[in-house]
């Protein structure tokens, strides 16, 4: 397990790396090789970047496999994620907490999230739903699609909430990003509650289908190559950790003066890094 994990690690950094080429072509005016680069996702490197995603929206990093932004407005489908992942956050609280505190209800006895949800009377879903429907709605005065929904100028998942006073301390697009991370995590988290339920990978058998009973399950080693995993993910995913005016890698090593012409340098530059994930 710890031989895979460093693998999947190291193959998680050498994607990583797929940013740098951004940083080097935003300065270079020419070179082939860097041009060719450009329209590589960050986040997948085997394919194209999707043209509406250009790293000016919070949390992009150019996924999108199936290519939902070339067919819907991506301000109604950021909104959409960002609201996906707090109904997910808390979904993911409550599967956590209703294994010591439930409401003395018959419907809520059951600390199980996949059970739980069918011993809930069809009429209490029906009013849920017929809630979250009002909810939104109101939410956006009835502007319900893409082309109306931000028509005040409304950021996506923007509706003053901050209680707390976050943003009067910490970057706002910091805390934004943030947000968008830990609700797609959530959102990861929330399906892994409910999918043991029903099937498992073999390697998974002896595994408790409860997750907070199969967090416990799993070994200090096995909670540290996640955790360092985790940390490996976030640090090579931003490109601000490069202070100043130099890109990553520069440290002033040219004894041979190959990047003496702007041109060559940036051909240079990629030439070592597909060097490196080769070797």
């Amino acid at each position: 397990m710890l031989r895979a994990s460093i693998l999947v690690a190291c193959i998680a950094g050498a994607s990583a790396f797929s940013a740098a080429p951004a940083l080097i072509r935003s300065r270079a005016t020419s070179g082939v090789s860097a041009m060719s680069m450009q329209q590589k996702s960050a986040s997948v490197p085997f394919l194209s970047r999707p043209a509406k995603l250009d790293g000016t929206i919070v949390g992009d990093f150019g996924f999108d496999p199936l290519g939902f932004t070339e067919k819907y407005d991506l301000k109604w489908l950021q909104e959409s994620e960002i609201k996906h992942g707090r109904v997910c956050m808390l979904a993911v609280l409550g599967t956590l907490v209703q294994e010591f505190v439930r409401l003395p209800f018959e419907a809520t006895s059951n600390p199980n999230p996949a059970e739980a949800f069918f011993q809930v009377p069809a009429g209490g879903i029906g009013q849920i739903f017929v809630t979250i429907g009002l909810i939104e709605h109101f939410s956006h005065n009835f502007k319900m699609s893409g082309s109306t929904m931000f028509s005040t100028g409304r950021k996506p998942g923007v509706f003053g909430f901050d209680p707390l006073g976050f943003s009067d301390y910490y970057d706002l697009k910091w805390l934004r990003e943030g947000e968008i991370k830990n609700g797609r995590v959530a959102m990861l988290a929330a399906l892994g509650c409910v999918f043991p339920e029903f099937a498992k990978f073999p390697q998974f058998k002896a595994f408790s289908s409860n997750p907070l009973e199969a967090a416990w399950q799993l070994s200090p080693l096995g909670w540290i190559q996640i955790l360092i995993f985790i940390g490996i993910v976030e640090s090579f995913s931003y490109e601000n950790i490069y202070y100043g005016n130099k890109e990553p890698g520069e440290l002033g090593f040219d004894p041979l003066r190959l990047g003496a012409n702007p041109t060559s340098l940036a051909y240079y530059k990629v030439a070592e890094i597909k060097n490196g994930r080769l070797a």
